[in-house]
Parts: structure tokens; C-alpha cells; sequence
């Protein structure tokens, strides 16, 4: 399942992943075109009720229940992952702690983790993850959203904090990249991707 932040066309195409060679005949994947910005800021009111109410309810008991009674499958939680980049790479983590009997894997791309960092490395603190997870995560060393003087380190701090708390986890295995020169652009998750991929599943 992947986040996308661009309107009117598809995360699919805009990653490469419906030719990437590593896509044929091995996984099916969901694209979820968002842009209601009020549903990914879980704090913005001070509650989890966003993405426990709405999205992680309509990923795990919709989506995902209709691809796995119409596709050919494999639904368990070792064959299931979530990714997603900038805020859609913070709506995924939050997923995969919340609903670790699903998820066994999670694509971090440039998380903006600058929205609320204290947050979210409490929940993370907060919350034992009890299953096995693989988590991808990285971030480029020139990442910027335009809305912040110190972009792009705050980018990359964040990106280190997350990886410092998610190591301090027994049950997470944790890939993490930084991009030199990589900017926050779907372009560049584009060429990220297939490190993702080959983590997952070769």
C-alpha cells in the first residue's frame, strides 16, 4: 500500500512501479491518493482519531479486505507492507505500530517528522512492537517542503531520531539511507524505491 501526495495521476506511474522489473509477477499493490492534509496530522487536534478512525480503519478493514477477496493474495502479515513518503511515511508508521497483526513491513521515505517529531517518537517509545517489523528509511541531504528556514537538516535530523527510537525496538530490523543530493520530490523516491523493494522481497 503506498501514500501519494500528488493529485490527479497515480503513485504506480510516478515510481516507476508498473514497469520496475521487480514488480512483475510478485506483488500487487494499492495506491492511495490523498491530499486531505486535516486526516494525516494525527495531532493537529491532539488525538489519535484521524488515522485510527479513517484511515487505518479504511486501509486494513476495506481496502485491504477487497484486494484480498478479488486478487490472488497472500493476506498474512508477512507477505503485507505499507510505505509511504513525507507526511504519507508518517500516516504508514503510525499503521504498522497500530496494526502490527497486519503490517510485517514499512517504507519510511523523507518522513516529515519536523510536524511533530515529539509526537511521534513517543508513540514509538509508548508502544512495544511486539512482531517482527522491516522498516526502510531514508532521506535525501536536500530536502525542503518551502515552509521552514532550516530545511533540509530538519529533514535529516528527523529521519536520525526516528532511526535512534526504532533501533531502541528488539523486534525492528531497520534499513536507513541518506541520499546525498536527493531533493523531496516524487522523482527522487522514484529512484529509491527498488532499494525498498529489494529489502522486502529478494
Amino acid at each position: 500500500m503506498l501514500f501519494s501526495q500528488i493529485h490527479n495521476t497515480t503513485v504506480l506511474s510516478l515510481w516507476g512501479l508498473i514497469t520496475h522489473r521487480l514488480m512483475v509477477n510478485s506483488a500487487v499493490w494499492m495506491s492511495i491518493l490523498h491530499g486531505r492534509e486535516t486526516h494525516l496530522f494525527p495531532y493537529l487536534a491532539g488525538t489519535l482519531l484521524w488515522i485510527i478512525v479513517e484511515e487505518k480503519a479504511f486501509i486494513v478493514n476495506t481496502l485491504k479486505n477487497y484486494v484480498d477477496s478479488n486478487c490472488r493474495t497472500l493476506p498474512d502479515r508477512n507477505n503485507t507492507a505499507i510505505a509511504g513518503s513525507s507526511m504519507g511515511a508518517y500516516i504508514s508508521l503510525f499503521a504498522v505500530i497500530l496494526r502490527q497483526d497486519v503490517f510485517s513491513k514499512v517504507g519510511v521515505f523523507s518522513p516529515a517528522l519536523w510536524f511533530n517529531d515529539s509526537a511521534m517518537l513517543n508513540f514509538i517509545q509508548e508502544n512495544n512492537i511486539v512482531e517482527d517489523l522491516t522498516v526502510y528509511l531514508d532521506v535525501g541531504t536536500q530536502e525542503t517542503s518551502g515552509m521552514r528556514e532550516d530545511f533540509p537538516e530538519v529533514y535529516i535530523s528527523g529521519a536520525e531520531k526516528l532511526c535512534v527510537s526504532l533501533r531502541k525496538q528488539r523486534n525492528v530490523t531497520i534499513d536507513y539511507h541518506l541520499w546525498g543530493g536527493d531533493t523531496h520530490s516524487e522523482s527522487a523516491w522514484a529512484k529509491r524505491f527498488p532499494e525498498m523493494l529489494k529489502l522486502f522481497y529478494c
